[in-house]
């Protein structure tokens, strides 16, 4: 049975709070920030948001200023700088506007400049005036979090979309493609989705949806035809290889998550390739490792490579999978939420069998949560390369134009007490550059492999590289290990200080219920 962990990755709602004029442009100034000025909203509860959530405290002159002069992309001759205790406006070297600072901490005072600054920038810029509302918010909130960390970030309305579909699903029919030629070709068909049942094939050629012409269309245009409302139908013209009329199906599209496991056995050994960390990933690996069908006898290799990671949830309920008790990750941020300890259930879904867990420098996040929290706890050999280095949460906040911010705002603690941070993880086998001295040779890979020594807990990336394997190297070492009982003990090594729950004042999380 597969426990439930709270979920860290939660949706804000954000308020949008009250405003007054600033600095000494009276009235005039005031003009930005009234009538429901929605470029006022959105900055208010972006700057609201990174005040509250942000993994460490802000500097709200700082983040203001930084996002003012991202207009400089939009009008190269606007400049905004600060003069004592007053920011003035520049255009073209001649002063447009100067206004009395907030004091350093009032983020409503500072949020509100940004919107009175904006509005005075229109006025004088006609560059800036001819800009759409959008790509002005775009602009500077995006050079507002470039000054924050590199997994920080600012997504547009329509970039958001992208983002939810991922995380949550979306309203589809289930059709890959890719464009070849002016042509729109299935490349796959996802099982038991309105596309599948349909009989639309690989191959197929899609011409027309609901009757509009796709010759040009681009390949972000089609994909919106596809997709919809859930329940809602649509028409697909297609033309198929040795048929010489076109095909013609009508389909109603429903809720698709994209699917990020994949099992097979092969003589009692499992391999789950997990691409992601969706909402439906750990439901999805446990309805499978509960089936019956599994054939898990001699052992299970776990391939996290490429894993861009995803869900902090998903995470943490894939690995309390295949850990009895005991701690799975720490998070630790300034906000009183981030602050959680992630304890597992007492169940493992796989009765103990030996695992490998497989890494490369794609590895990230949520990948790198499990990789830890299974390596630490001696319960998998880790091999591979260094994983990418994401020891950190992010929370997603809804914005009122549609965007979203996507925050750091905690950092991930091993087991072991470890910062995951730009180090990732390090596996106890190394496999890093492992085919160069080869020549290609799979016997000399495994020999070169398997003749290395652990990995010690305090090593550094530097003692085993990134690298991206996508190559089945790595999954025959995997093999080789769980075929040789003293190789793999040699191998597992808990790391000290994992097994122990420390005292600590952290709310305490363990799964409960099913998914």
């Amino acid at each position: 049975m597969l426990g439930r962990a709270h979920a860290v990755l939660v949706l804000f709602a954000l308020v949008t709070v009250g405003c007054s004029a600033i600095g000494d442009r009276g009235e005039d100034s005031a003009r930005g920030l009234s009538g429901g000025d929605p470029v006022a909203a959105v900055l208010r509860a972006a700057y609201t948001t990174i005040s509250d959530r942000y993994v460490d405290p802000i500097d709200p002159a700082a983040l203001v200023l930084s996002g003012l002069n991202g207009l400089s992309a939009i009008d190269p001759a606007v400049h905004v700088v600060a003069h004592g205790a007053a920011i003035e406006i520049e255009i073209n070297g001649t002063v447009a506007a100067r206004m009395a600072m907030p004091e350093p901490d009032d983020v409503r005072g500072w949020s509100d400049l940004s919107a009175t600054s904006i509005a005075v920038v229109r006025e004088a810029s006609p560059l800036v005036a001819t800009t759409p509302q959008d790509r002005i918010l775009d602009v500077v909130l995006a050079q507002s979090i470039a000054s924050l960390d590199r997994f920080s970030r600012y997504a547009t309305a329509n970039e958001a979309v992208g983002h939810r579909a991922r995380r949550q699903g979306y309203g589809g029919v289930g059709i890959r493609f890719r464009q070849d030629g002016g042509h729109v070709v299935v490349t796959d068909v996802m099982d038991d989705s309105p596309a599948a049942r349909a009989d639309v094939r690989v191959g197929d050629r899609i011409t027309h949806i609901d009757g509009a012409d796709l010759n040009g269309e681009t390949a972000h245009r089609v994909a919106l035809r596809l997709r919809g409302p859930v329940g809602s139908r649509l028409r697909l013209t297609m033309a198929r290889d040795g048929l010489s009329t076109v095909l013609q199906f009508e389909l109603e599209r429903m809720h698709l998550i994209t699917p990020t496991v994949r099992l097979r056995d092969d003589d009692g050994i499992l391999y789950v390739a997990v691409s992601g960390f969706n909402q439906d990933t750990a439901r999805s690996l446990a309805l499978a490792l509960g089936s019956g069908l599994a054939d898990y006898s001699r052992g299970v290799v776990l391939d996290l490579r490429g894993n861009p990671g995803g869900l902090l949830h998903q995470s943490i309920l894939v690995a309390d999978l295949f850990l009895a008790g005991g701690r799975i990750v720490m998070t630790q941020g300034r906000h009183p939420d981030s602050r959680q300890l992630y304890l597992a259930d007492d169940h493992d879904a796989v009765a103990g069998a030996p695992m490998v867990v497989v890494l490369d420098g794609g590895s990230a996040s949520a990948a790198e949560i499990v990789a830890a929290a299974l390596k630490d706890r001696g319960r998998a050999v880790v091999l591979g390369t260094s994983s990418y280095g994401k020891g950190t949460v992010q929370t997603v906040a809804p914005l009122p134009n549609d965007g979203e911010l996507v925050l750091t705002w905690s950092r991930l603690i091993s087991p072991s007490g470890r910062i995951i941070g730009t180090d990732g993880v390090i596996p106890t086998l190394c496999t890093s550059g492992i085919e160069k001295p080869s020549r290609g040779d799979p016997q000399q890979v495994l020999r070169n492999a398997t003749r290395r020594p652990p990995i010690p807990a305090e090593a550094s990336p530097r003692d085993c590289p990134a690298e991206h394997h996508a190559k089945d190297t790595d999954l025959r070492v995997a093999r080789a290990v769980l075929a040789d009982p003293g190789l793999y003990r040699r191998f597992v090594v808990p790391v000290a200080g994992a097994a122990a729950v420390a005292e600590m004042t952290l709310p305490v999380e363990r799964p409960v219920g099913t998914p």
